[in-house]
């Protein structure tokens, strides 16, 4: 029995002589200019760092990359930050941004873009922001938020975790989430399509009567509002002559649609 609890002792006595995990980090920084024409497609994938893309009025693409790496002491993370690699791959269609390092490092993205471009984004626990970018953009996190501010184009966003915020011009929209909400203050083209399981759906929608949307909604625990008439069957909604057709659903959240 002695044995065992000096064994035990000895144990906690290294625990605690152990720094703690993470207790240490180190950064550097990364930037590129590339020359870019509006029109083309710029691709953005970071494990566990935040994306956050601007649109500007220059012909060219400007990468800022913040490299973190954390461990026990600072001359391991200040190894283990040099070993990480930010790869910036171009031609005249795209530009493709990523990177590759040791485990318990991430890296940060704030990129400037041409105002008329198309982006993709993927990170797991960061989140995406996308500010004055006209085009096509497919935008994936896991844990993290996503906001797109002043966005004329088609959206496709998904997060498991995390809210969504948007605002524009949007056409064919399409925005999922599992437990975050759905903010939204936008005028409509095409198709809406809008799905959360465990948050709110809150959108503010810039129309006239003239062009207003045929809306269908599907919740089961949640209370619903809305300043225009609501469809009752998918189907004769999807039939509708109206050009903007809403679809939402949520299993426990609430849903909101405001004229502005």
């Amino acid at each position: 029995m002695l044995w065992r609890i000096s064994i035990a002792s000895l144990f906690l006595i290294f625990l605690f002589q152990q720094p703690v995990f993470g207790f240490s980090k180190a950064r550097k920084e990364y930037t590129k200019k590339v020359e870019f024409k509006p029109g083309g497609e710029l691709s953005v994938k970071s494990d566990d760092g935040d994306i956050e893309i601007i649109g500007w009025d220059k012909n060219e693409v400007f990468v800022e990359a913040e490299i973190t790496a954390h461990a026990f002491s600072r001359s391991q993370a200040e190894a283990k930050v040099e070993r990480v690699r930010v790869r910036v791959q171009e031609s005249e269609a795209f530009i493709r941004v990523s990177s590759h390092g040791p485990s318990n490092t991430e890296v940060a993205y704030i990129i400037h873009v041409p105002n008329k471009i198309s982006v993709t984004c993927r990170t797991d626990d960061g989140k995406i922001k996308i500010e004055n970018v006209d085009g096509a953009h497919d935008l994936r996190t896991e844990d993290g938020d996503i906001y797109l501010h002043q966005i004329q184009g088609k959206i496709r966003a998904r997060s498991d975790d995390g809210e969504v915020q948007f605002s524009g011009k949007l056409e064919n929209l399409d925005v999922s989430t599992e437990d975050g909400n759905i903010i939204g203050s936008f005028e409509p083209e095409g198709s809406t399509f809008i799905k959360t399981d465990d948050g709110d759906v809150e959108l503010e929608i810039v129309t006239d009567e003239e062009n207003e949307p045929a809306i269908y909604i599907r919740t089961d625990d949640g209370r619903v509002h809305s300043d225009f008439p609501v469809w009752t069957e998918r189907s004769h909604m999807r039939q509708s002559s109206k050009k903007v057709k809403f679809d939402v659903r949520t299993n426990d959240g609430n849903v909101r649609l405001t004229r502005k």
